[in-house]
């Protein structure tokens, strides 16, 4: 009997919307094909709407990193990026899918950092919009199209939501 495929799924945190369904809904459907499925969210950013619930509706639960938010906070991305090599440790999964930006960085670094003691992964990451352009001020979106350059080619797999968005 072959041990189930394991896949620690990361997204930057689960605010109203459709990125955190989808891990919802795709850690559900794994979960209930025989995957062993770990859901691992950061924490909201003040005054946005959580939607946590609907991942514990749909039977997911979810590990919490507090020190994983949105915005860059050298300290906590720190903590964060401990936080998620300890998690990588333990768990050791077949696959990891990270969502959203910060958590796309940090996990493929994390993952990066472990691969020489034996915890190598697939890696997808999964665009579900970007910050690119229009979203931070020119000097952030700069840092993003570097850091997300860089993680890209650690990346087996890149997915993106939509036509415009692989586009892009």
């Amino acid at each position: 009997m072959t041990e189930p495929i394991k896949i620690l799924r990361v997204i930057t945190r689960l605010n109203v919307g459709g990125p955190a369904q989808h891990v919802a809904y795709l850690s559900a459907g794994l979960s209930s094909r025989g995957f062993v499925t770990t859901l691992v969210s950061g924490r909201l950013d003040p005054g946005e709407g959580d939607m946590a619930y609907f991942s514990e509706r749909h039977g997911v639960q979810v590990e919490y990193i507090d020190s994983l938010v949105r915005p860059i906070r050298p300290f906590r991305d720190i903590c964060a990026f401990v936080s998620l090599l300890r998690i990588l440790w333990r768990e050791k999964p077949d696959i990891l899918h990270t969502h959203l930006a910060k958590a796309g960085f940090l996990s493929r670094l994390a993952a990066l950092v472990l691969r020489p003691f034996g915890v190598r992964p697939v890696i997808l990451h999964t665009y579900h919009g970007h910050v690119f352009h229009s979203y931070f001020s020119n000097r952030q979106n700069n840092l993003h199209l570097v850091l997300e350059r860089l993680s890209a080619r650690q990346t087996d797999r890149i997915v993106a939501v939509s036509e415009r968005l692989k586009r892009e």
